[in-house]
């Protein structure tokens, strides 16, 4: 990574997150009263629709998150939500977490697909009601581009927390060979992630494609332009690099899934290898 400064860590209890570019004032205030509109959702209200002979009869507890915002400073509002999240944030500039996904839809534009498979009962989607405490952070800061070091419990989410922004960014199939990328140690976890990037994608033709044992080799990996997203192991994809018969000049995402064990000794050594490529 050559600019430290635009990375950070997050942890949800064990969570870690990168930075993201300053937002205006503006900005921070929109982002303020989006978290404020989610929080008012959750307890059962509906703002929205509410008349303003209405405002006598308003939840306690909806009356007193409202003060709580008006007294807060953008910034202290946003510490709270983290704080009720349970993340710890580190980094320059680090945007505000989302709290629900109509938020993805209203401040990063992220496609309808998306969101909609999110919320689909499992085992179809993925059946949540909105972001875990580490796809609330991870998003924004991927979403921006931003380099992102995150760490969190078994179970939390963090698949979808780096694939969904991988999706949003590739935006459609195309035949221009490998755009994303994700490394992980075994082909168990690989097979995993295969199976949440598909069901993450219902809805678009992407091409992703596992490394195996009975296909990584140059016999069977003729045509690296018909894949959009490749998940591999370090060790099978050096082999098809070696054999140059695989071009990852096209790569605009790459992910470490597991990374602390990818940065073991042996690992790290071929992870070197493949970022050379």
């Amino acid at each position: 990574i050559e600019d430290i400064s635009r990375v950070a860590s997050v942890h949800e209890g064990r969570v870690g997150v990168g930075g993201m570019d300053t937002v205006d004032g503006k900005r921070r205030t929109e982002l303020k009263h989006s978290h404020l509109g989610h929080t008012a959702t959750s307890i059962g209200d509906d703002e929205d629709n509410r008349d303003d002979d209405e405002d006598e009869d308003k939840d306690p507890a909806l009356a007193a998150l409202e003060e709580e915002a008006k007294n807060l400073s953008t910034d202290d509002y946003t510490k709270a939500v983290r704080k009720r999240l349970g993340l710890n944030v580190k980094g320059s500039d680090v945007d505000a977490p989302v709290t629900d996904f109509e938020e993805l839809r209203a401040r990063y534009r992220v496609s309808g697909y998306l969101c909609k498979n999110l919320s689909i009962p499992k085992p179809e989607g993925f059946g949540f009601d909105g972001p875990t405490p580490i796809q609330s952070q991870a998003f924004p800061c991927l979403l921006a581009r931003r380099d992102v070091l995150a760490c969190a419990p078994t179970g939390s989410g963090k698949t979808v927390a780096f694939a969904l922004p991988m999706l949003h960014h590739l935006i459609a199939p195309k035949k221009l060979g490998i755009r994303g990328l994700v490394l992980t140690p075994t082909g168990e976890l690989g097979q995993q992630l295969k199976r949440q990037f598909l069901k993450l994608a219902r809805g678009r033709s992407f091409k992703i494609f596992m490394l195996s044992k009975g296909n990584a080799t140059a016999n069977t990996f003729t045509n690296s332009k018909k894949r959009d997203v490749l998940i591999a192991t370090p060790l099978r994809l050096i082999t098809l690099i070696r054999a140059k018969c695989i071009d990852l000049s096209a790569v605009e995402h790459l992910t470490l899934d597991e990374a602390d064990r990818l940065f073991e000794d042996g690992f790290i050594e071929q992870v070197d290898e493949i970022m050379a490529a």
